[in-house]
């Protein structure tokens, strides 16, 4: 008797536990998982819960990103307010700084776009419309700027100078209504194009006059040395063409000392204003036909001419 009741007791204890069902629809009920007990959230993007990305228009890894700056911080939980994300509100009801949220740089800006161009502090007031208006100008013009470079610069790769392309920025921020650019948007546009392209452009001073030129990275040595050597005779050649121009300059320049110069004469003249004397020139139109004569002894600007 002791040894049926011992192995029907194993026998109960081996077998499968049998899941429970519900009675009234006969179908399996599925059991709770437990709540996660972890203070950090996992090592993947709390955006596209990924953990590998590329970036756009690069072959190139987009490497997870830990959130340790405040500003991200709200810059997130108020973008996800703005769209109604219920899922990424969830996350951000937490310290996202103290639970170590991951994300790529990518996904980041992507979210955050319409707030990723204002340079107002998440702590201040909120900024007028002007201000929004501008950052939201701004960001589609900086858009704009980076399809072309993905678009033509990279796959036509060649010399660019820095100053075209920050013109072609503002001329897409006038085109979309911006009256004035801010010095804030001029002095942080290098670092925009590194942030947005990393080691595919790179900035030289080629000429040591503190004028930069952008390289892409996939811009040959030959192809450079053809840039270099075109760019050398646009320079040989500008050097004609602005001697004229400064000579014209300097004629309009004494044109309007004549013109400005009142002084009246009678008519029939009198043999007094007739004298050496009374003759008075302009200083500009006495000094350039004392140069042009050769009498560079004579003080500049002295206001008769004595031939």
């Amino acid at each position: 008797m002791k040894r049926n009741l011992g192995s029907i007791s194993q026998t109960t204890a081996a077998a499968p536990q049998i899941p429970e069902f519900n009675m009234e629809s006969k179908e399996q009920r599925p059991r709770r998982e437990e709540p996660s007990t972890s203070r950090t959230y996992p090592k993947i993007c709390i955006f596209c819960e990924k953990t590998t990305a590329y970036k756009k228009g690069a072959r190139t890894r987009d490497p997870l990103t830990q959130c340790v700056d405040l500003r991200a911080d709200a810059s997130i939980r108020k973008a996800a307010i703005a769209a109604g994300d219920s899922r990424i509100i969830g996350l951000a009801s937490r310290d996202l700084v103290a639970a170590e949220a991951w994300y790529h740089d990518q996904c980041y800006r992507d979210y955050t776009r319409p707030d990723k161009a204002c340079k107002y502090s998440d702590y201040d007031d909120e900024p007028d419309s002007y201000e929004v208006n501008y950052c939201n100008i701004e960001s589609q013009a900086y858009d704009k700027l980076f399809e072309f470079i993905r678009l033509d610069l990279l796959i036509s790769p060649r010399l660019v100078k820095m100053v075209d392309l920050r013109e072609r920025l503002m001329i897409y921020m006038r085109s979309m209504g911006a009256t004035e650019i801010s010095e804030s948007t001029k002095k942080h546009f290098r670092r925009k194009l590194e942030k947005e392209f990393g080691d595919l452009l790179q900035f030289e001073d080629l000429l040591n006059n503190n004028k930069l030129f952008v390289l892409p990275k996939n811009l040959s040595k030959v192809q450079l040395a053809r840039e270099m050597v075109t760019l050398s005779q646009q320079l040989d050649n500008r050097d004609t063409p602005s001697k004229v121009k400064e000579i014209q300059q300097i004629g309009l320049y004494i044109r309007n000392a004549v013109l400005s110069n009142n002084i009246e004469m009678s008519w029939p003249p009198k043999p007094s204003e007739l004298c050496e004397s009374a003759v008075n020139l302009p200083p500009e139109l006495d000094a350039f036909l004392c140069t042009i004569s050769g009498d560079l002894s004579t003080p500049l600007g002295r206001t008769s001419y004595t031939g």
